[in-house]
């Protein structure tokens, strides 16, 4: 080892320093140092005394190498003081080192390299639980520290997730809680024959005095539709039946209808053939729904009377039936109405007694289409009880019909309106 007492000024081990010897055979005259330091004499050989003040004066007077420096700035690790901006020791003792005038340490000691190697833990990599290491300038040196642990947040108890909801095959639907019957709507069709529904009121009709005639007039009509039970019916349009099948998509049965004739009084054109007596129709009837608010329909009517037209009428129509949302209903679609050659002569034909008496050409048509045209009806409710009824027909007369020496006007036009109350 090599001892430095010095700048530029170095000794051997063996050699010890002036005045620090104590008497002894090896060294006869000298007088002991440790006195003037104000050390007891231990009685150790000078050589050792000397080594001893170096070891205690040590910390104060050997610098670190600069390559140890931050391996023991480790041992600084957890201190509260705050680092020091004068000289100090590089082994964390915050103390100055002492200097002499000349501004060198006056006991420069050469630490053994074995003595200088780093700590285990300022080498090796920062705890898991701090950060990366933050240099510090202390104005002198950097010093790298690890950041102190920091405190884990404290665990507060939190809600349970809420599951995602799942996909059901079939959609989950609580059950209908069951009407009280006051609230509950009332069924349109009666399910028995005590049970009735009935619509009855008064209007009037603007048409043709007769099937061809070119003149209109007003004339009462009265205004019925009732329901009784599920299957008994009457009204404006078919008459007096009854419903021998009603589905959603079809409805069929038996009606009975009247045909009022035709009055020889009714027009001048009329004079001398005769009245034509009215006649009391049966036949049936039936509907198909072909789309939504959509039907498909045919009445077949036969005269059973004498003294009536005695034919065979067959009308087809396609109906649209709808609503509103303030309530109103209507129906509109066109129609074609075929007759029997019964029919068409009763009261498109001339035999010779009539023409011999109103001065008309003999004719005798044959069975065939009487007329094509459209018919719709509106009902609008006033009230929970008062309803407004009004509808209409266009018709225009075709073949046989039309060739007719008492038709004037092809084209037939007729309206109706009233009110009635429903029971």
């Amino acid at each position: 080892m090599t001892i430095l007492s010095g700048p530029g000024r170095s000794r051997r081990r063996g050699d010890v320093p002036a005045g620090l010897h104590r008497p002894g055979p090896e060294h006869p005259g000298t007088q002991s140092a440790l006195p003037s330091l104000g050390l007891p004499s231990l009685g150790l050989p000078p050589a050792t005394a000397a080594l001893a003040v170096l070891v205690a004066l040590g910390p104060l007077a050997v610098p670190a190498p600069a390559s140890a420096q931050q391996s023991f700035s480790g041992s600084n690790y957890g201190s509260s003081r705050a680092p020091s901006s004068g000289p100090e020791d590089y082994f964390g003792s915050g103390r100055a080192t002492p200097t002499d005038s000349a501004g060198q340490r006056p006991y420069p000691v050469t630490v053994p390299e074995a003595e200088m190697a780093p700590a285990p833990y300022a080498s090796q990599t920062a705890p898991q639980y701090s950060p990366q290491p933050t240099p510090l300038d202390t104005g002198s040196r950097i010093v790298t520290r690890p950041a102190p642990p920091q405190a884990a947040a404290p665990a507060y108890p939190t809600q349970p997730a809420t599951p995602a909801p799942t996909a059901q095959p079939y959609p989950a639907t609580a059950p209908a809680a069951p009407q009280s019957a006051a609230a509950q709507p009332p069924d349109p069709v009666p399910n028995s024959l005590d049970e009735w529904s009935v619509l009855l009121g008064a209007g009037g009709k603007y048409a043709p005095v007769y099937p061809g005639a070119s003149e209109n007039e007003f004339s009462f009509r009265p205004i019925f539709d009732a329901r009784v039970g599920r299957y008994l019916f009457a009204n404006n349009e078919r008459g007096v039946g009854v419903y021998l099948t009603e589905t959603p998509r079809l409805r069929a049965g038996l009606a009975g209808n009247v045909d009022w004739g035709r009055d020889e009084d009714d027009d001048s054109r009329l004079n001398g053939m005769g009245n034509l007596d009215a006649s009391l129709e049966l036949g049936g009837f039936a509907d198909y729904q072909v789309g939504k608010n959509l039907w498909l329909g045919a009445d077949l009517k036969q005269s059973v009377t004498d003294g009536g037209h005695g034919g065979l009428l067959a009308k087809g129509h396609v109906t649209y039936e709808g609503q509103t949302a303030n309530g109103l209903t209507f129906s509109l679609g066109p129609h074609a109405t075929w007759a029997s050659q019964s029919y068409m002569e009763s009261y498109f034909g001339v035999d010779a007694t009539q023409a011999a008496n109103s001065g008309h050409r003999l004719y005798e048509p044959g069975g065939g289409f009487r007329d094509v045209g459209v018919s719709g009806e509106v009902r609008f409710p006033v009230s929970e009880r008062v309803l407004l009824v009004g509808g209409g027909e266009w018709s225009y007369l075709l073949g046989e019909a039309a060739d007719s020496p008492l038709v004037e006007e092809e084209n037939q036009l007729s309206i109706y309106g009233g009110i009635g109350y429903q029971f």
